[in-house]
């Protein structure tokens, strides 16, 4: 490779990698909420007159006496004084709380007491988070995540398909669908992965050749139609968010954030990479052990320079937390270049 060739490479990199630097990723939670009759009679929930008459006005102003109640598509939406917002709706056996985007650490300091009304208040209507049905998904911003960013976004899928261990853990092992869950494995048959990675190399090509590259949502509009179904572990239809639907219901406001912030955690990782992630070998859910899971689960920590025990411990299920790395994990280090495309 030529010398102005590789120079032109890495003007590009630092290009992209300028464009996104500093930006705050804004999430926006999608809780989901259940109980056994709801589980037994999942039409209930299309007929719940809680949602339509005064009583969570009542219960809401309860909790929040300088709220405000509107309805929003037909449903009631929360809207505090200083602008957050939620709206409960249903879906199919749950109760599904809408809220409105912002970033981890801005939940976590300005707007976890108004998390805590929501799992307050679907307490006092005998509705709570069940880990096995009921999944709760994520929206991250395109635009903040990636800031049109192409590269880093095609690295984040990419990162994500590679760790598929860890949406493992973080999800509901593959809940055959019920509960408004999704099947993991919907995105790892022969026909949905094939095509997939033969268009990644299209793009890889483009990339390293230096020519022109699709926008965000022209590499969308590209993939195989069982990547952009909604009903797959990532969830690429919406036009402003990728929808991280195989998230297991967090138990309190806590861990939603901690998840967050494990999951935007990773998208700084990839900015800071900014060159391209290689696609590993992808197997089917069910050929991966929980040795191998919790692996990747300490990858995707460690990469992004977090510490895999403490995140253990915040974001998966107690029931997992006896899952420990293999001892030639224990040494990885976070590889960062401030250029990969000069490597390849």
């Amino acid at each position: 490779m030529s010398s102005f060739r590789l120079y032109v490479i890495f003007l590009v990199c630092l290009f992209f990698q300028a464009l996104s630097f500093g930006q705050s990723i804004y999430v926006g939670a999608e809780l989901n909420f259940t109980n056994e009759k709801s589980k037994l009679d999942r039409s209930e929930l299309y007929n719940f007159d809680k949602f339509n008459n005064g009583l969570i006005k009542k219960e809401i102003l309860k909790i929040c006496k300088d709220c405000e109640l509107h309805k929003v598509d037909g449903w009631p939406q929360v809207t505090y004084p200083d602008g957050w917002w939620f709206k409960p709706t249903v879906d199919t056996g749950v109760v599904e709380i809408k809220t409105l985007k912002t970033t981890a650490n801005e939940y976590r300091q300005k707007y976890k007491n108004h998390l805590d009304d929501i799992f307050l208040l679907m307490r006092k209507f005998n509705f709570k988070p069940d880990p096995q049905g009921g999944l709760s998904h994520m929206h991250i911003d395109y635009e903040t995540a990636f800031h049109s960013n192409i590269i880093h976004f095609r690295n984040y899928l990419v990162h994500l398909i590679n760790h598929q261990g860890t949406l493992e853990l973080l999800g509901a092992h593959d809940a055959n669908g019920k509960f408004n869950a999704v099947f993991l494995s919907e995105m790892y048959k022969k026909e949905t992965i094939e095509p997939f990675i033969d268009y990644l190399n299209k793009l890889d090509e483009k990339i390293l050749f230096g020519h022109k590259l699709p926008s965000i949502s022209e590499f969308i509009d590209l993939l195989p139609e069982e990547m952009r179904r909604k009903f797959v572990a990532i969830n690429l239809q919406h036009s402003e968010t990728m929808e991280i639907r195989s998230l297991s219901s967090p138990k309190n406001s806590d861990q939603f954030i901690d998840t967050a912030a494990f999951l935007t955690g990773a998208i700084e990782y990839v900015k800071k990479v900014g060159g391209l992630i290689p696609l590993e070998e992808i197997r089917h859910p069910n050929l991966w052990t929980e040795q191998e899971k919790i692996d990747s689960f300490h990858q995707f920590s460690v990469t992004q320079g977090k510490d895999s025990e403490d995140f253990k411990h915040r974001v998966l299920k107690p029931e997992q937390w006896y899952l420990t790395p293999s001892e030639n994990q224990k040494e990885i280090k976070p590889i960062i270049r401030s250029c990969p495309l000069l490597f390849l």
